[in-house]
């Protein structure tokens, strides 16, 4: 995974700070020795006008404002020896950090995420974009000891896991690591508990018994898909981790772990191609983008 000349969104709000600052903290513990500010001007319609107006020549004068702006006020977040460039371009919020993405040699994108706000354009970006997407959170802390990997024992996953703990070798110290598999019920999220209840009466079969035993099943088969995919990464201290989920939502369990546990980073996958498919499905990613304010969130594609 390339770390260095990260694309950092910038909306000229109090997450600004956070974002940058963490930016920032994280370039002492991976390589990042430049990093873009980007602002996305998505005022279409005015910046057009402005630039038909004046015979196209005030337009990029905006735009140069705009940049010596992100200067000013985004100087005194980095502390640490990283170059800054500042980027400001008027269009599509998605459209516009693809074509800077494509510009740029990077792997990643950093976004900030506002206390109770539901993240929308984190999730457009890891809807769109090839990229992997931080969301640092407002109450972010500036920590790297311990990061939780969430996966199943898919084939994405394989993808996922190699591509999570290669981010985390180039971490100094290198982190401790959980590999978290939230075991999701599904099917007795729509079942009342008396429909439960009258049918372990009539079968004779104990429902919590079967449960756990298919959890340890589930625990077994995890540690195995665990060791097989890490096999070149033996220097890592991975722990493995599995919880349930009896609710709707999966990703409300691994909510509940990230609340309960210090952790300092969690990175999770998306399958999800398109606004379709996360309507259609639901997405772990994008529920657990909305209900995290904490634990910063690192989305692998």
């Amino acid at each position: 995974m390339k770390t260095d000349n990260p694309i950092v969104g910038i909306n000229f709000s109090r997450i600004d700070k956070t974002v940058c600052e963490y930016v920032d903290f994280l370039s002492t513990k991976i390589p990042i020795s430049t990093v873009n500010n980007l602002f996305v001007f998505t005022a279409r319609g005015s910046f057009n006008a402005l630039q038909k107006d004046t015979n196209y020549k005030e337009g990029e004068l905006f735009l140069k404002t705009l940049k010596n702006e992100m200067s000013n006020k985004l100087s005194g977040f980095y502390k640490n020896n990283i170059k800054i460039k500042n980027h400001a371009v008027a269009g599509l919020f998605v459209e516009s950090i693809y074509h800077e993405f494509n510009k740029t040699n990077t792997d990643m994108i950093f976004v900030g995420k506002e206390t109770k706000a539901h993240g929308m354009n984190s999730k457009f970006l890891i809807r769109t974009i090839p990229a992997s997407t931080f969301i640092v959170p407002q109450k972010a802390k500036h920590k790297l000891g311990h990061v939780l990997i969430v996966l199943d024992n898919t084939g994405h996953s394989k993808h996922l896991l190699q591509k999570a703990l290669d981010f985390c070798q180039k971490v100094n110290p290198v982190p401790k690591i959980t590999c978290l598999h939230v075991v999701h019920w599904a099917h007795l999220a729509v079942l009342d508990n008396s429909i439960i209840n009258d049918y372990q009466f009539y079968s004779g079969t104990d429902m919590n018994m079967l449960i756990q035993s298919q959890l340890k099943r589930e625990e077994e088969d995890f540690k195995v898909f665990v060791k097989e995919n890490a096999k070149d990464f033996e220097n890592l201290d991975i722990k493995v981790k599995i919880i349930e989920e009896k609710g709707k939502n999966a990703y409300a369990a691994a909510k509940d772990y990230l609340d309960h546990h210090r952790l300092d980073l969690a990175i999770l996958g998306t399958k999800s191609h398109s606004g379709f498919d996360a309507h259609l499905m639901g997405s772990f990613a994008e529920g657990l983008i909305t209900v995290n304010d904490k634990t910063p969130l690192l989305v692998i594609r």
